[in-house]
């Protein structure tokens, strides 16, 4: 897989969580771009493709769960992974239903992202 063709949108309200994961897969060699809001996510999906939205549970003006069925609805090809904190972890369910490839809890390392995103990637053949 040529990483550096896959574009990743990281939606993350958090600016320290967005931030370190830009850097995180930066240096994996992913073309990254981030959004600090639900609503800047949706404006950015309406500009560009993404292969890949890796998108926080909770978002202050929404749902990850709520912007992974809007992707699934109108992007299908998108692959959504959904980041959340372990209290959250209830949540897994419906993510999964929603259309989310994932549902992953924080911390989480960098490495360890990196292998989920090469196996949904690989296994949606969209790598």
């Amino acid at each position: 897989m040529n990483v550096s063709r896959v574009s990743i949108l990281i939606v993350a309200d958090d600016s320290t969580v967005r931030e370190a994961l830009f850097i995180g897969m930066q240096k994996r060699k992913y073309h990254c771009q981030t959004a600090s809001s639900m609503d800047n996510a949706r404006f950015m999906l309406t500009a560009r493709h993404f292969d890949l939205i890796l998108c926080e549970l909770k978002l202050m003006d929404g749902s990850g769960l709520e912007l992974c069925q809007r992707i699934r609805q109108t992007r299908p090809q998108t692959v959504v992974l959904i980041l959340s904190e372990p209290v959250a972890h209830r949540y897994e369910a419906e993510a999964l239903q929603s259309g989310a490839a994932a549902f992953l809890l924080k911390p989480i390392e960098c490495s360890q992202l990196d292998k989920v995103i090469r196996r949904v990637l690989a296994l949606t053949g969209s790598e």
